[in-house]
């Protein structure tokens, strides 16, 4: 039987690149390989259903379940101590998991496949021993141990889809607010631990990119990928378009045109947005359009929808949204909605007749 691993950060997000991992999960099944989780947060169905539609319990279909751990990954276990007290609970939950499996069945070099569905931010790729010696390149290593495991099993394929190649861009300006996603304790330590762990971050994300078939979502991800590592030394595989869930909204776009089934009707100026409510999506560009809409004389009155899923830790990009609407005299034009569900979501897409999905 053959044996993949899906990598992702924390499926509970509730945004694109969680629907990628789920159809991924859903395809190797049907490709008749046995899957693994690898994460750093235990799953809740709950939350995927409520994000995704009842329908999600069909992809929740993987073996076992790794919870990763981000200081191990980096070999900073040195700063572990800075961790906060609250989420000693979690951490030991997380541990509880772990411990119920046998952590050898893990092991990257034990599975036919493995791929990474949050190349953008979150750095995945393990290395030997070996690697510790600097006169041992990665890519002799690489090519040490596939002649090995060509004698007894064919090499591991490691693939990593990048949505956009934030990491290294992000790390360059010294914005480390996307450390939040990884550290709930990143605002107690200091700028060099924070220096510290963006390094090592950075060059993980390096051996990442350098050691692993790479895909990604558009011709516009393909360039920033080449642009920053050179298309003579990382080359994008393929570009595969991020899956939507079609047939859940077609239907009922039809039936709002039909008026069927006390479906709503469209409203001809209503404009919906969907994004993650995240600095790095710019949606402050979306309410621009707003504010030049609003001025535009020949442009009767519209209403814009701005809908997605928020971290905890974005809350304060949020209040600056709605203080620039608020700036802009655009209260009753625009509205955030941040978390709806997916029944709202789509009733919210039967109403609307303007649609943009924000995939930056």
């Amino acid at each position: 039987m053959k044996r993949a691993k899906v990598v992702h950060d924390n499926l509970n997000a509730g945004g694109g690149s969680e629907r990628l991992a789920f159809a991924t999960i859903e395809l190797l099944n049907e490709m008749n390989f046995v899957v693994d989780l690898a994460t750093l947060q235990k799953p809740n169905l709950k939350e995927a259903e409520r994000d995704f539609g009842n329908s999600t319990s069909n992809l929740w279909n993987f073996n076992q379940i790794e919870i990763l751990d981000i200081y191990s990954l980096l070999n900073i276990e040195e700063i572990r101590k800075n961790r906060k007290e609250k989420n000693k609970n979690a951490n030991e939950e997380n541990n509880e998991i772990n411990n119920k499996t046998n952590k050898s069945r893990f092991n990257d070099k034990d599975y036919d496949l493995i791929i990474n569905t949050h190349g953008d931010l979150f750095p995945y790729y393990k290395v030997n021993k070996e690697h510790n010696n600097k006169n041992y390149s990665l890519q002799e290593n690489e090519k040490k141990e596939n002649k090995i495991n060509m004698k007894s099993r064919s090499p591991t394929i490691k693939i990593t889809y990048c949505h956009y190649p934030l990491v290294p861009q992000l790390i360059k300006k010294k914005d480390y607010t996307f450390l939040k996603i990884f550290f709930d304790s990143v605002n107690g330590f200091s700028q060099k631990i924070k220096d510290m762990i963006a390094n090592k971050l950075l060059e993980k994300y390096n051996q990442m990119m350098n050691n692993t078939l790479i895909l990604t979502n558009s011709k516009f991800s393909k360039q920033a990928i080449e642009k920053i590592y050179g298309n003579d030394k990382v080359e994008v595989a393929t570009i595969i378009y991020p899956p939507v869930d079609i047939d859940k909204f077609k239907i009922f776009c039809y039936d709002s045109k039909k008026n069927i089934n006390n479906s709503p009707k469209k409203d001809h100026n209503s404009i919906l947005v969907i994004s993650r409510i995240s600095p790095d999506k710019k949606i402050e560009n979306a309410i621009e359009i707003g504010r030049n809409l609003k001025e535009k004389e020949n442009v009767d009155h519209y209403y814009m929808t701005i809908v997605g899923n928020i971290f905890s830790y974005d809350k304060d990009y949020l209040e600056k949204l709605n203080n620039l609407i608020a700036k802009y005299d655009l209260k009753d034009s625009i509205k955030i909605k941040p978390d709806v569900a997916f029944e709202e979501l789509q009733e919210i897409v039967q109403r609307s007749s303007i649609y943009s999905s924000n995939s930056r």
